[in-house]
């Protein structure tokens, strides 16, 4: 695994929850400090 469970299961959540994209969750997780990239 490149990121903990728990990053993981965060993206998750919020993409099944909202109706985000998956850039707009990459800039949630960069404002909490962890660094994702969109095509991951």
């Amino acid at each position: 695994m490149h990121y903990p469970l728990g990053v993981m299961l965060t993206c998750v959540r919020w993409y099944a929850a909202y109706p985000l994209r998956l850039r707009h969750i990459e800039e949630m997780m960069r404002d909490r400090g962890v660094s994702v990239d969109h095509v991951t």
